[in-house]
């Protein structure tokens, strides 16, 4: 047991000297095999045959269309027509900002594509209204998250294929906490903003006028805009599973991007085509490994000691809870939700069935727990990019994301850990209606 707690802490020392995440795991792994004398074949074989599962292809397929929603131009349509909507109110931009973030998630379900796609368009013309810079770009950070929890979502899918838990179950589970954390993102907005002088709001217009431009823009982004009907309707009519669904959202988005709107051409489809098939082998090289890592760990009843250990500490169901979210919350700050939630799945998930914490419940916080840790320090790689995207230094932007974590996130995890209705109320309707 002290050699594997040993390696689990070398593992998390690699990552911060730099080496990618899979083969952290990849080496720590190996060394383990030799420990113990586990053939490194059959570790091998065994997570060859994991990802050989018809789940998997769905994540390649929703990253790509991360990508053609960002290099397509699909993502300023959306912005336009929210714009619409909110766009007159003071603040009304940050509105903007984290309303299009929740519909951009609706649409490919990945946080980095949305902070590229919307932080590039969003900061620049909230700087022009008299935003600041690092408010901005402060605000786009925890915002981008919610790509994560609003279906369909990469994370869930992780999770769903670690822990061999039903997919678009897992994406209903997430619909109330993600659109609670929408909710409490536009009240931080609307507080923080109401202080800055320097913001312009856009002119008054008639009622007649603004219900034109909505319909303009409702219009033009209506290509767009049908892109999450089509894959929560088809999921949840039966009509497609959440892979095939990727697939033919994915068409769909091309199709739309090239002989609609004419903003996708091969020069764009070969970035996208480039950019997807490095985000999808950084990510199956992590599932590889983890695979590898997670039948050591079975191996040596490391499920088995994590569950004899909480009990140890506590039988309480509530207790229990919190040391779940202590645990996962030190995996946030350390790792990326890839990583996370392969974790979750694979190693925690077992000790919280043993509770009988329901799997959809604790997807569901490890979805809002693992996607806090994207902007929590010392990885959090959203915090980080945020700054590039935006060109700011992290002392100008700090504050919106600390304001959002400790009164948009931390109440949404509160509230999902211990109200389990909030993330199986969707989920069980829907088994009603599914049976």
């Amino acid at each position: 047991m002290l050699s594997l707690i040993l390696m689990l802490v070398v593992i998390v020392l690699l990552m911060f000297l730099g080496v990618p995440v899979g083969f952290s795991f990849g080496l720590g792994s190996f060394v383990l095999c030799w420990i113990y004398g586990i053939g490194i074949t059959g570790a091998l074989s065994a997570s060859f045959s994991r990802l050989n599962m018809f789940a998997m292809m769905a994540l390649p397929l929703f990253v790509f269309l991360g990508s053609v929603m960002n290099q397509g131009g699909l993502a300023k349509l959306l912005v336009d027509f929210v714009n619409s909507l909110v766009g007159r109110k003071k603040g009304g931009l940050g509105y903007v900002l984290i309303l299009t973030n929740a519909i951009f998630g609706a649409m490919c379900g990945v946080a980095s594509s949305a902070m590229a796609a919307l932080g590039s368009i969003l900061i620049p013309a909230m700087e022009e209204k008299g935003y600041p810079r690092g408010y901005s770009t402060g605000m786009m950070i925890p915002s981008c998250v919610l790509s994560l929890l609003i279906p369909p979502s990469t994370s869930t899918i992780i999770y769903g294929i670690a822990g061999q838990v039903s997919i678009p179950l897992l994406f209903a589970s997430t619909v109330i906490p993600g659109s609670l954390l929408t909710l409490l993102l536009c009240i931080i907005n609307k507080v923080m903003t109401s202080k800055m002088a320097t913001i312009e709001v856009m002119e008054n217009i008639s009622k007649f006028e603004q219900k034109k431009r909505i319909k303009t823009t409702g219009k033009k982004a209506s290509g767009v805009l049908l892109l999450p009907l089509l894959i929560l309707a088809g999921i949840y009519s039966g009509a497609f599973t959440p892979t095939e669904a990727a697939a033919i959202a994915t068409v769909y988005a091309l199709l739309i991007g090239v002989f609609l709107y004419r903003s996708i051409n091969m020069n764009i489809l070969w970035s996208t085509l480039c950019e997807g098939g490095k985000l999808t082998g950084s990510i199956v090289t992590v599932f590889f490994f983890f695979f590898v890592l997670s039948r050591i760990l079975v191996m040596q009843n490391a499920p088995d000691m994590l569950l004899n250990f909480l009990l140890r500490l506590s039988d309480n169901h509530i207790v229990i809870l919190l040391i779940f979210n202590v645990l996962l919350f030190i995996t946030g700050m350390f790792m990326d939700d890839t990583s996370g939630l392969i974790l979750a799945g694979v190693i925690y998930l077992p000790a919280a069935r043993a509770f009988g914490i329901d799997p959809i419940h604790f997807g569901a916080i490890c979805a809002v727990n693992l996607g806090m840790g994207l902007i929590t320090p010392p990885v959090a790689p959203l915090l980080y990019m945020g700054g590039v995207i935006g060109k700011v230094e992290i002392r100008e932007y700090y504050k919106p994301v600390i304001y959002s974590i400790l009164f948009g996130y931390f109440p949404v995890l509160a509230i999902t850990t211990y109200i389990p209705a909030v993330s199986l109320t969707l989920p069980h309707l829907l088994m009603k209606l599914m049976s």
